[in-house]
């Protein structure tokens, strides 16, 4: 395996982890015996991945596709801090250079055999994704826009992301 992965179960309330392990069935079945238990409903898991080197460009593009995910999560769920916003911008820019750079390669190319077809089917999705969350940040901007459509937007955003995570996770292994 191209990563190792450490799960970590943390009760509710501790900051430090009470059980890690690199086994993800056995992560799963610790979380959810604990999760029966009264009082730990709140028992929460969070995993840490770590590449062992080389990557091909699958196995990098689904861990940039983590990181950023990892990094929105963050933001998002951690009160929302300025310092993980920037963050977050940052690796999605990268991730839009990366894809405007495979795109143009791929328009020069119009005869490229594709080899990989989940590589390339993750590519026009992670395009796909960027392509509309563009589109819904400047169309939240407009004066008078209508909430039905912003919304519209966001739950293809929230598909794409969903397709997105269970490649990351048919991926990496999580």
């Amino acid at each position: 395996m191209p990563f190792r992965v450490m799960f970590h179960i943390y009760n509710p309330g501790d900051v430090v982890p009470d059980y890690n392990t690199s086994d993800r069935r056995l992560a799963y079945i610790e979380l959810n015996a604990r999760r029966n238990t009264p009082g730990k409903a709140l028992t929460r898991l969070t995993a840490d991945v770590t590449p062992l080197e080389p990557l091909t460009k699958r196995e990098s593009f689904a861990y940039q596709l983590w990181k950023i995910r990892k990094a929105m999560h963050k933001y998002y769920d951690g009160g929302r801090k300025h310092d993980d916003m920037l963050a977050s911008i940052a690796l999605e820019t990268n991730l839009d250079k990366q894809i405007k750079s495979g795109r143009a390669f791929l328009d020069s190319h119009p005869d490229y055999p594709v080899k990989d077809k989940k590589s390339h089917a993750a590519f026009l999705l992670a395009e796909e994704w960027r392509k509309t969350w563009h589109e819904r940040k400047r169309y939240s901007q407009t004066k008078g826009y209508d909430h039905q459509v912003y919304r519209e937007m966001t739950r293809k955003i929230r598909d794409y992301e969903a397709q997105i995570d269970n490649y990351i996770r048919e991926t990496i292994g999580l």
